[in-house]
């Protein structure tokens, strides 16, 4: 249907009433913008429908992200431009750890127990160079009924209380459901091993984490599912998509951490870490915004897993950095950001080469992401930064880790 002269005149007068200007060739767009202000902090955020196409193709100003068909600043949250993710306009560099605990059936940070405070923690973590925390959680850590403990009523409780420190202490925070339930432990390998959780459940706790953090500003996002080794790439590529676009509609601040698969799909010619598979990605490609999205792989050495034959060449660890390539090294030369979601080991031995060869080739391949496993000494197979007291420090650990906690 044609329209008249009058008609085009007023939608173009409702795009420059968004503050839009098009190219040459600018496709026009009726567009609007609203004002949301979060009664918990007073803080506005003003969102743009997309106006009139840009020059680039894009529906919003080079200075907007569109989300979904909503415009959203740039300086507003986290962003992704150009493989580098920046917070508020500013470039950071996540340099981080992992802490677990509140994705077990204790429901709470481990280490608390002994009556050190959260706070505590937090100033050693930031102390010894981290700048970033990963915090696993399971489903019942989300719900208001579920007990907690270390002087918590509530998991959520002392979620809140995280995110309140986290907040002063300019500590960034990702979130990560590690299972389908606390009792299940680390190995579910998808959100549908468990029999009373499934798809729906996991989106409605996905939705529950991105409007829990709407008012932090250090929470860089949420990984969506640890280590789905259980499903292919292409049920896992539809699964992410999903669950991108729940995050994101509930909350667009927040960057969407995808991980890897396992060996349900090609990971070319070397066998895979739970989690390290983003092999497929090449192929098939995740259809999340760009602005939004980090890959983020999980890898680890002899001391977790010792069978794998790239460990027992003889050219080992040299050997090393063709298999992290093929498995996600890649996706830094396609433009992607990548923070390894977890590596770690007990740095003895075949491990430590390992370990140091992994330091080494994240600094060469420009991967400035990282939340090392784990800040907690109860890991079995890894051991972690803490010793047995959870206070005093591995040292050698600390070490090999200089290279790019300075970077």
């Amino acid at each position: 249907m044609k329209k008249t002269f009058l008609a085009m005149a007023l939608s173009a007068l409702a795009g420059v009433a968004c503050g839009r200007s098009g190219g040459a060739h600018g496709e026009l767009f009726a567009g609007n913008t609203a004002q949301q202000k979060s009664p918990e902090s007073g803080w506005q955020e003003t969102l743009s429908r997309p106006g009139i196409r840009q020059a680039d193709g894009s529906l919003c100003p080079s200075d907007q992200d569109e989300i979904y068909g909503t415009c959203i600043p740039k300086k507003q949250g986290f962003t992704v431009v150009q493989g580098e993710i920046y917070r508020q306009g500013e470039l950071v560099q996540l340099k981080g750890i992992n802490w677990f605990g509140l994705d077990t059936g204790k429901h709470s940070l481990h280490g608390l127990w002994t009556g050190r405070s959260l706070e505590s923690y937090l100033r050693q973590v930031k102390e010894l160079g981290f700048n970033a925390l990963r915090i696993p959680v399971a489903p019942e850590a989300l719900q208001e009924t579920t007990v907690g403990d270390d002087g918590y009523a509530h998991p959520l409780d002392e979620i809140k209380a995280l995110l309140q420190l986290a907040e002063q202490l300019h500590l960034f925070i990702l979130f990560d459901i590690h299972n389908c339930s606390a009792d299940a432990g680390y190995t579910t390998g998808t959100p549908t091993f468990c029999p009373n959780y499934g798809v729906d459940a996991w989106k409605r706790d996905l939705k529950t984490l991105a409007e829990l953090t709407k008012t932090s500003t250090y929470t860089v996002g949420i990984d969506l599912y640890n280590e789905p080794y259980k499903l292919s790439w292409d049920d896992w590529h539809s699964m992410a998509e999903d669950a991108a676009r729940v995050v994101l509609t509930s909350n667009p601040s927040l960057l969407v951490f995808v991980e890897g698969v396992g060996d349900l799909s090609s990971s070319g010619q070397h066998a895979t870490f739970w989690g390290e598979n983003l092999y497929p990605f090449k192929s098939k490609p995740l259809n999340i915004p760009r602005s939004r999205l980090v890959l983020s792989p999980h890898t680890y050495g002899p001391s977790v897993y010792a069978e794998h034959v790239y460990f027992k060449d003889q050219s080992f660890p040299n050997n090393m950095p063709g298999v992290w390539d093929e498995h996600f090294g890649f996706l830094r030369d396609l433009g992607y950001p990548v923070a390894v979601g977890e590596f770690g080991g007990r740095l003895q031995g075949k491990d430590a080469e390992w370990q140091i060869a992994f330091i080494s080739y994240l600094r060469q391949r420009n991967i400035r992401h990282f939340f090392y496993w784990s800040l907690n000494p109860d890991s079995g197979d890894t051991g972690g930064i803490l010793l047995d007291d959870w206070q005093s420090v591995d040292t050698a650990k600390m070490q090999a880790l200089q290279q790019i906690l300075q970077n």
